[in-house]
């Protein structure tokens, strides 16, 4: 008896090891409906994206195929307000969550590929890796703050800015904008 009690626990406990969701360099961590990759980790932050998405890279291209300079700078404007994106994400979190978030240290950046009308195609998520809500929040609904992300985050883009294929931008959000929603 006491070894099938035994058994029965270490079971369990594999299971629950299984469950927890750890973002990593190199690691898939796959949900039901999404899975997602963390290609890039530095000291402090990790970066993750969805498996499907298929513009990885930094560089942007006009529509002739040559590359965009470095110090290009989009002339286009947000087509959202902070408050909007702030609001997103504490709807994605539970109340305990985003009481959590609000009383830490936040660095979180919305890496954003666009379309040449403004509409977002790509997310990317970077977090610090020791963030309590995000290091830990699984993937499929890490899924759904995306897929609502996507629908908000829009960029009017400027005339010049139209011969790009794909537009890059980052979307950041600090403690201040977290603390005062």
């Amino acid at each position: 008896m006491k070894l099938l009690l035994l058994i029965l626990l270490s079971n369990l406990g594999m299971t629950v090891l299984q469950a927890q969701v750890s973002y990593s360099l190199g690691r898939t961590v796959k949900g039901k409906n999404v899975s997602y990759y963390c290609p890039k980790e530095s000291t402090l932050t990790v970066t993750v994206r969805n498996t499907k998405n298929i513009d990885t890279l930094q560089t942007m291209y006009f529509e002739n195929g040559e590359i965009v300079p470095d110090d290009w700078e989009l002339s286009g404007q947000l087509g959202f307000e902070q408050k909007e994106l702030v609001q997103t994400l504490k709807n994605a979190l539970t109340m305990e969550e985003w009481e959590l978030w609000k009383s830490k240290k936040v660095l979180f950046q919305i890496l954003v590929v666009a379309d040449k009308t403004g509409n977002t195609l790509e997310i990317e998520f970077m977090f610090l890796k020791t963030d309590p809500v995000f290091s830990k929040i699984d993937p499929d609904r890490l899924f759904l703050l995306e897929t609502n992300l996507k629908k908000l985050l829009k960029l009017q883009v400027g005339e010049g800015d139209r011969r790009i294929k794909h537009l890059k931008y980052i979307v950041p959000i600090n403690n201040k904008d977290v603390r005062n929603a």
